[in-house]
C-alpha cells in the first residue's frame, strides 16, 4: 500500500512524503522548479532573460563541486546510488540506499544548499555545455513524439528501434522517426518491430560496403509488409505481453534492490 503525505514549510519548501511497504530501498529527491525551457526570472521586479543551457551547467557544477567534492564519487564511495539530471520543467538531486538513510539525505541538503563551486571551475563545466548546445543547433535534431516509432538505420542490426513512450524529445538526426497510423495499437508495432525475427528479416534492405556502415534507408523500411490483425486482437496480445513485461520488471527491481542490499551489508561487515 502506498500512502503519501505533504507538508509545506514556512519558507515554502513543499515536501512529499510517500511510504510503499512493497520496496525495501529509500529514495529522496531535491527537486527545483526550474529546467531547460525556463527563459525568463523575475528578481526583484526586474525580468533576467536566461541563455540557452544555464540550467543544465548550474546542474554540474553544484553537483561536481560540493563541500564534500563531486558529489557522484562522495557517495559512490559509501555505496549509495545518486545523480542529477535537468529536465524541461526542473533540476533534479536524488540519493537512493538501504541504509543510514537519513544521515546521507542530509548530506545531499548540505551539498546543493552550500555551493563552494569557483569561477575557473564554471569556465571548465561550460566548455562542454556550450558544445553541447552548438551541436543541438548546427545539427538541427529532429523532433520525436508519443508513440513514434525510432530506429536507427546503421544500427538496427544491433536492435537500435524503440517506442517512444516518453513524449515529445529531441535526438540527433541520424535517427528516423515514424509516425503510427491509427488502425494500429502502437504497443503492438513496439512488441512486433523489436523481435530479432523482424530485425533480421529487414535486414535485407541493407546497403553499405563497410559492416559498421550498412543501413536500411527509411524509404527501404517502409517496403516490409506485415500482418496485422484487427485492433481488438492486437490490444489482447499487448495486454498479455505488457502483463509479462510488468512480472519481468519487478523482478528485476528486486534483484537490484539485492545487490545494493549485499554491498551496504558488506560494507558494514568489513570495517
Amino acid at each position: 500500500m502506498i500512502n503519501r503525505k505533504y507538508v509545506t514549510l514556512k519558507n515554502g519548501l513543499k515536501l512529499v512524503f510517500i511510504n510503499d511497504n512493497t520496496k525495501h530501498i529509500q529514495y529522496a529527491e531535491i527537486k527545483i522548479r526550474y529546467g531547460g525551457r525556463t527563459k525568463k526570472v523575475k528578481v526583484n521586479n526586474e525580468l533576467i532573460v536566461i541563455p540557452d543551457g544555464v540550467a543544465h551547467l548550474l546542474e554540474h557544477t553544484v553537483y561536481e563541486n560540493t563541500i564534500y567534492g563531486n558529489l557522484n564519487n562522495f557517495f559512490k564511495d559509501n555505496y549509495i546510488d545518486s545523480n542529477a539530471f535537468t529536465s524541461y520543467d526542473d533540476t533534479c538531486y536524488y540519493i537512493e540506499t538501504v541504509f543510514d538513510f537519513k544521515e546521507h539525505l542530509i548530506e545531499l541538503i548540505k551539498a546543493v544548499n552550500t555551493p563552494v563551486f569557483t569561477d575557473e571551475q564554471i569556465e571548465h563545466i561550460k566548455l562542454p555545455i556550450y558544445e553541447e548546445i552548438k551541436s543541438v543547433k548546427d545539427k538541427k535534431y529532429k523532433i520525436t513524439y508519443l508513440n513514434d516509432l525510432c530506429y536507427n538505420p546503421a544500427n538496427l542490426k544491433f536492435g537500435v528501434i524503440c517506442l517512444n513512450e516518453y513524449g515529445p524529445a529531441i535526438f540527433s538526426p541520424i535517427y528516423v522517426t515514424f509516425e503510427i497510423n491509427s488502425i494500429a495499437n502502437p504497443k503492438y508495432i513496439k512488441y512486433y518491430t523489436t523481435r530479432n525475427n523482424f530485425i533480421n528479416a529487414i535486414r535485407k534492405y541493407e546497403q553499405g560496403t563497410v559492416y559498421e556502415r550498412m543501413a536500411v534507408a527509411p524509404e527501404d523500411f517502409l517496403k516490409f509488409n506485415i500482418k496485422l490483425p484487427n485492433i481488438e486482437t492486437q490490444n489482447k496480445i499487448v495486454l498479455k505481453l505488457s502483463k509479462i513485461d510488468e512480472k519481468l520488471q519487478l523482478e528485476e527491481n528486486k534483484l537490484s534492490k539485492l545487490i545494493v542490499l549485499k554491498k551496504g551489508l558488506t560494507q558494514n561487515m568489513f570495517v
